[in-house]
């Protein structure tokens, strides 16, 4: 990170502080077509991914918790299967099964953009179904029956009890996407289509040895690692706003139902 600022084209070598690596010369990081490409392209990656694994991770969390007999084990353990799976197995059978199978739904799906946001929602959706799947075991059914018992709809008991509190954990979930889709290096290589759809772990693993490297890189990597610690930083201070919320209004109940 410290050599994105110097002077020079060296990567080891302390010269001098510049910011030329990062805007102002046509090698630098934001006057570079290529990172420019990478840096969009991730980010484009990350927020489909960050949305879709977010939400579909949430409504498998409240499908599966509310299943009853049988039906609930083939269901967790399909939900498990790429959090289990080592990463390369799960990208080489996810490329297989896009270009060689022949039938809907895989014809619908190409590699490229397409194929990496569904090979990341797959690999990550099942670590938000886990978060979010601990939260209501931890809530218990005893509050969303209690909102039923007051009058509220199963719909408003959902939306406004369950998920309300369920928000700590889903903020949880969409982090733990993000990272996940920003970092992606084997999914991503594997599902992608041409040089439009590299991103920036591709672009660091296919230049980082590369001769006429410069420290734009390194300017490339930099903005790699400040946004997932932002994201994450910024996850934790709400969940911590969130729970402490939370922990205030229990502390309120617990007082009131002593008086009484």
């Amino acid at each position: 990170m410290a050599f994105s600022f110097n002077a020079t084209r060296s990567r080891s070598v302390w010269q001098g502080f510049s910011t030329q690596w990062w805007s102002g010369t046509p090698l630098s990081l934001f006057d570079n077509d290529e990172y420019a490409s990478a840096l969009k392209h991730s980010l484009e990656l990350a927020a489909w991914t960050t949305v879709l694994a977010t939400a579909l991770g949430t409504v498998l969390a409240l499908a599966v918790t509310r299943m009853r007999g049988v039906s609930k084990h083939p269901v967790n353990f399909i939900l498990m299967i790429p959090i289990v799976t080592p990463e390369l197995i799960l990208a080489v059978g996810l490329y297989l099964s896009l270009t060689f199978i022949t039938a809907w739904p895989f014809t619908l799906v190409h590699l490229g953009t397409a194929a990496q946001v569904v090979g990341q929602v797959t690999y990550t959706v099942g670590f938000v179904v886990v978060v979010i799947r601990g939260r209501l075991g931890v809530l218990g059914e005893g509050l969303e029956a209690a909102a039923r018992d007051l009058g509220a709809g199963p719909v408003a008991a959902l939306v406004f009890v369950l998920l309300r509190l369920l928000m700590p954990a889903v903020l949880v979930g969409a982090m733990i996407s993000f990272a996940f889709s920003i970092d992606n290096f084997v999914i991503t290589e594997y599902l992608a289509s041409d040089s439009s759809t590299v991103s920036i772990p591709m672009y660091l693993y296919a230049n980082a040895r590369g001769g006429n490297t410069t420290p734009a890189l390194n300017a490339l990597a930099t903005i790699l690692v400040v946004m997932t610690l932002a994201v994450v930083a910024l996850a934790g201070l709400l969940y911590r706003c969130a729970t402490r919320r939370e922990t205030g209004s229990s502390d309120i109940s617990s007082t009131v139902a002593l008086g009484a």
